[in-house]
């Protein structure tokens, strides 16, 4: 039960300083022994049920599709045997994939994670794969699905399908251009995710051209308060050609933000009614809608 114990701990961290657990109740765990069936034992009457559930295991045997989904969230367990973990013709497979697609929950563990990270130890994986440790008859499947892994990645700027699917799973909302315009003409710092006016933005896929933004925060509280930054990024949309209903990514009014000490400036371009220099911090839902945005937000750039 210590592997057990020490995955709940992993879980259980917060994802950032007083942020909410890395993981939520209702998210959902694979562990390979507990979600395949275990063959029966040796000179035990193999029955019609013993042959369906090998069937099934067959199929969850193409576990390596799991490896190479960005919505899922690997978590490494060496046992504090990180070298001796690499030897494991699996587990080498398993960490090649991820490492290339997928957030490693625990990756920050300097002790016994971040050192099997280092890219160079994978630069040659189909060959390093032959030679590791391999149970009788694994060696060919797994080199064969390792294979078929790699060759159905698309590079990120050509996987159309899954940049809409992460823009919906995160619910990131995207400014119209029309609305950026109307923002500007009232002057003032713009209003943060939760405060946007309805009509004004889309959420999940873009409408139109889809413009992203990289820009420097003037403050912790607020990117502009002044507002120029928005000034300018329509200065730049309009040079470039945008249309009033093309989409535009900004980060603070794109995802949900925390709640901050602002001053009544703030609130003359809030849609909601908020008490004089309270914001309303992020629920339960926005701090996980947020988690999943930081997941995979290189995507837009």
């Amino acid at each position: 039960g210590r592997i057990l114990e020490h995955l709940l701990k992993i879980l259980d961290k917060p994802a950032w300083k007083n942020g909410p657990p890395k993981a939520a109740n209702e998210d959902l765990v694979y562990w390979q022994y507990p979600c395949r069936f275990q063959p029966a034992k040796k000179g035990a009457t193999v029955e019609e049920n013993e042959l369906l559930k090998e069937k099934l295991n067959e199929h969850i045997a193409s576990d390596h599709i799991l490896y190479t989904c960005a919505r899922v969230c690997p978590v490494i367990l060496t046992k504090g045997h990180a070298d001796d973990f690499l030897q494991s013709g699996f587990g080498f497979m398993r960490l090649a994939l991820s490492t290339s697609c997928q957030p490693i929950l625990n990756l920050l563990d300097a002790d016994n994670v971040t050192p099997i990270l280092q890219p160079i130890k994978y630069m040659c994986a189909v060959e390093d794969l032959k030679n590791k440790v391999w149970h009788d008859g694994e060696k060919d499947a797994c080199l064969k699905n390792y294979k078929r892994a790699i060759n159905s990645m698309k590079p990120v700027k050509y996987d159309g399908s899954g940049f809409i699917h992460y823009c919906k799973e995160s619910q990131m909302a995207w400014l119209k251009v029309s609305y950026i315009k109307w923002l500007v003409s009232r002057g003032g710092p713009f209003p943060r995710r939760q405060d946007l006016h309805e009509g004004g933005f889309v959420i999940g896929e873009p409408q139109g051209q889809a413009w992203v933004t990289s820009y420097p925060w003037a403050s912790e509280m607020h990117p502009s308060p002044s507002g120029s930054k928005l000034l300018d990024l329509l200065a730049a949309l309009c040079k470039f050609g945008a249309n009033d209903d093309d989409s535009v990514f900004i980060d603070y009014c794109s995802l949900p933000q925390r709640a901050h000490a602002v001053p009544s400036a703030y609130f003359q371009n809030c849609a909601h009614t908020c008490t004089e220099g309270v914001q309303a911090n992020r629920t339960a839902r926005e701090e996980r809608l947020f988690s999943r945005a930081l997941w995979d937000l290189n995507r837009l750039y």
